[in-house]
């Protein structure tokens, strides 16, 4: 549950004016736990007023909160709508996505009985249209303490028990005099003009006698006196027939961006309701009144020709719109599309909430036949939504009818299934465009995955090759950090937090399990352990069961590094139940294959076997040669040293070839060289053929070295007493790959981008130009100027001198006036190291901290060396 957030209600124009008596008589029926209040009459007579007002009262008297929700075309949306004030889970929502019809309405209604059940509120649902659609929306209160204030434009409601039917009739003249703030000798000509319905009271109260013979004639009499742009603008934005609006609605479907600051606009609909001729509604919007609408055309259906240009306007403001805008804006959207038959466009391309979700998807399926596209994009928009929060089998449901897409192959990954994911990029491939870098990043994720670093290089590089998101460098990241690169891997992914929006907020626990794993890399569990606790943290806050899934494993991680056995397994069976759950057999898989770790010493003939085979099956079905590979040799491992007989040996063998076909399909080094080790040192004994392969995964610097020392360590101890420990293979040594080019200890990858310091000559002191150079397949290699960020360059010198100016803006480029220039000044003569950290412009988030070294000579002739390329990089 998250908390709940009623909408406020709208504010009075005025304030309430007459109906003392029966408002007295309604309140004290709504007082009583469980009872309800049904209003009736004819348009404009202040049904929804007098609603507003009953439940206000209420509300102050007893201090229950009050929720409200206009009729959407459904009861069922009509009720989830409601439910989404309530602060229900958005897994309760996505549960009930694919119901539809009967099912869908008793489903919500069992929700509103189950979440109203012990808590007193008053309720306001306001326009039903008939008494049919009221019971059944009344239906889901049924045994609940709620009370209900429901208007309704048809009578003809039949006692029932707890509900009290009541005709709301037009004001008296004393009552109207009150409203308008007219004298009393013109009270008879008001009412002969308005009948006593509030809209035309109010508009007539604002124009003064004398009065037309009827309210419709006043409402033309009214807008005929407004400037001609107004009234011009006030009809089309009522020829769309949008029930309410906000400024920045009322702004988009005109096209006037830019024209009139949003206060003009304001001051323009707030004059418009002085004249009667807008209501104030909820959220800063307002709405045209049933009298002023029906004049302008509301009612009158528009062919999509027409809507289309409104509605895709409608739809940019949504997407473009910050977090906290956007619930208010995609609810105006909602409360437009449901007061129509169809759609005519794709809906916005990022809804707020799972509640505005369900809505919206209810409703274009009871509407009627949709556009395919339109179609498409309900469904697509709403399998991305079940996958944010894992909900795998409903993402699965709903892309049945529109494969192939992106989101199919998102699934497929999202499941863990990466042949599968792999064929449906395939087959959703398009020429280019946006959908097209999307996929190629999909394809990276699913090959990282998979173990295969290099094949994942191309497809990332072209995806960011025109413009990349915090998505993008999150995935370089992992491709870093797979290839043991901890300072690219760590450099990407603080660009990552630093392209990073305010729509990207629910991504900031994959961000910190990223964080995590590469404190893990370098041997920090302790402080891995908290940081995968914090994230933990942030996926429950947005209800990422994957995400939750995912950091309960890394904890059993941590854990065992650490080591505290008992508790890393009681948090790797966690993750287990939610990966089975989701189901994700990736992580599974890798949870099984851990599990199977940490039983090598307690069960290594039992638990720990029965672990690794059911983790093997998985990797085998999925396609994961990384995960396949390791498993095989921790196996042959199991088999030949808690076995006896040739039997065993002969299976041990096996399972060690199978590994080292594994590592070389993946172009592994070093899981080549521990298959070697493994091998030799199960075959010769206490000879030294083991510790030549040990020494050699030393030398190529992997990020398990100290473990691969502890192990040289291990054998030189206990050389005349073998310990079994020297054939446990480190957890840490399957977290990275390590390819037979070279590529971890070479000068990096084309995605890096680089620092690159050249001293100039300067009469007056050292001058020192610095430059950032984007490799070729970095996406601001390609990127136009516009689009690169301006980066700062902080100098701070770690010796005696000074160096001026102390910050410096600098642009991602190969040019050399896109570079910073800084003058250094020493106080004596040597060796002399100066600091330079390079962070975004724009957010501060540091990217890269660099060192370098300059020799300055005691003599005129200036330094007598420097760095091009600094000596120490470190990424933060």
């Amino acid at each position: 549950m998250r908390d709940p957030r009623p909408l406020p209600l709208p504010d009075d124009p005025v304030p309430f004016v007459g109906r003392a008596e029966e408002a007295a008589r309604l309140r004290e029926v709504l007082t009583r736990p469980g009872h309800h209040v049904v209003l009736h009459g004819q348009p404009d007579v202040g049904k929804s007023a007098l609603a507003y007002h009953l439940a206000r009262e209420a509300a102050r008297a007893t201090g229950a909160p009050v929720y409200h929700q206009s009729w959407s075309g459904y009861p069922e949306v009509t009720l989830v709508r409601l439910l989404g004030q309530l602060g229900l889970s958005r897994r309760a929502f996505m549960e009930i996505l694919h119901l539809t019809g009967a099912t869908a309405l008793g489903a919500v209604q069992r929700l509103c009985a189950e979440h109203f059940a012990e808590r007193q509120a008053f309720v306001v649902l306001d326009d039903v249209p008939t008494p049919a659609a009221g019971r059944e929306l009344l239906a889901a209160f049924t045994g609940t303490p709620v009370s209900v204030v429901l208007t309704c434009r048809e009578g003809g409601w039949d006692a029932a028990p707890g509900i009290l039917a009541h005709q709301v009739e037009p004001l008296g003249q004393a009552d109207s005099l009150s409203l308008a703030g007219l004298p009393a000798d013109v009270g008879p000509e008001l009412m002969r003009c308005t009948g006593g319905l509030p809209l035309y009271v109010r508009i007539a109260g604002g124009l003064g006698p004398p009065f037309p013979e009827s309210g419709e004639a006043l409402v033309r009499w009214a807008l005929s006196r407004l400037l001609p742009v107004v009234r011009s603008d006030l009809g089309r934005v009522g020829s769309t027939g949008m029930p309410r609006f906000s400024t920045e609605t009322w702004t988009a479907l005109l096209r006037k961006e830019g024209t009139a600051p949003p206060v003009t606009t304001l001051r323009l609909l707030e004059h418009l309701v002085r004249a009667g001729l807008l209501s104030p509604a909820h959220s800063g919007t307002f709405a045209l009144p049933t009298g002023v609408s029906d004049l302008l055309g509301r009612d009158k259906p528009q062919p999509n020709t027409v809507i289309r240009p409104y509605e895709s306007q409608l739809s940019r403001l949504i997407t473009a719109a910050p977090a906290p805008r956007r619930k208010a804006l995609v609810d105006e959207y909602l409360d437009w599309v449901v007061s129509r038959p169809s759609m005519a466009t794709a809906p916005p391309a990022r809804l707020s909430d799972h509640d505005q979700l369900v809505a919206l998807l209810w409703t274009a399926e009871r509407g009627g036949r949709l556009p395919a596209e339109v179609r498409k994009g309900l469904f697509l928009v709403g399998a991305d939504a079940a996958l944010e929060i894992g909900c795998t089998p409903v993402a699965r449901r709903l892309l049945r009818d529109v494969m192939p897409s992106r989101e199919q192959a998102v699934l497929e990954h999202h499941s863990g299934n990466l042949y599968g994911a792999l064929e449906a990029v395939d087959r959703a491939r398009l020429a280019s465009g946006d959908d097209e870098r999307r996929l190629l990043t999909v394809r990276a994720s699913i090959l990282i995955d998979q173990g295969f670093p290099h094949q994942a290089l191309t497809p990332l590089a072209r995806s960011g090759s025109t413009t990349s998101s915090h998505s993008w460098f999150l995935e370089l990241s992992r491709l870093q950090l797979l290839l043991g690169r901890a300072d690219a891997a760590r450099t990407a992914l603080e660009s990552a937090r630093a392209t990073a929006t305010e729509r990207d907020d629910d991504r900031q626990g994959r961000l910190l399990t990223q964080e995590g794993r590469l404190l893990l890399l370098s041997g920090r569990p302790a402080d891995a352990h908290r940081t995968f606790r914090d994230a933990l943290s942030a996926h429950r806050a947005v209800e990422d069961l994957r995400g939750e899934a995912w950091a309960h494993h890394y904890i059993g991680l941590a854990l065992a590094d650490m080591p505290l056995t008992t508790r890393a397994q009681a948090a790797l069976f966690r993750a287990l139940v939610l990966f089975k759950k989701l189901p994700d057999k990736l992580g599974e898989a890798w949870t099984l294959h851990h599990l199977g770790l940490l039983a090598r010493w307690a069960d290594p003939d039992g638990a720990a076997r029965v672990h690794l085979h059911q983790a093997e099956q998985l990797f085998t079905e999925i396609g994961c040669p990384h995960g396949s590979a390791w498993t095989a040799l921790e196996l042959g491992l199991l088999y030949a040293l808690d076995h006896a007989g040739g039997g065993a040996k002969t299976q041990a063998m096996a399972r060690f070839s199978t590994a080292e076909h594994l590592f070389l399909s993946m172009g592994d080094e070093s899981g080549l060289l521990w298959a070697a080790y493994a091998r030799t040192a199960l075959s010769s004994g206490d000879g030294e053929e083991p510790l030549a392969f040990l020494r050699e995964l030393v030398a190529r610097r992997i990020p398990a070295r100290h473990d691969v020392e502890n192990l040289i360590g291990d054998w030189r101890l206990r050389h005349d007493e073998p310990s079994r420990t020297r054939y446990l293979l480190p957890r840490r040594a399957r977290d990275t790959i390590a390819p037979s080019d070279g590529t971890v200890s070479g000068s990096g990858l084309p995605t890096d981008c680089h620092v690159r310091l050249t001293l100039l000559d300067n009469p007056t002191g050292t001058a020192i130009l610095l430059r950032v150079v984007p490799g070729d397949l970095h996406p601001w290699a390609s990127a136009g100027r516009g689009r690169v960020p301006w980066l700062t360059a902080v100098a701070t010198p770690l010796t005696r001198g000074d160096i001026e100016p102390a910050t410096g803006l600098v642009r991602p480029s190969h040019q050399g006036s896109d570079g910073a220039e800084f003058r250094f000044t020493p106080h004596r003569p040597g060796i002399h190291r100066i600091r330079f950290t390079i962070a975004h412009e724009s957010t501060g988030t540091v990217l890269q901290q660099v060192e370098t070294e300059i020799d300055i000579a005691d003599s005129a002739s200036g330094p007598t060396a420097t760095a091009s390329d600094p000596a120490h990089v470190r990424g933060l």
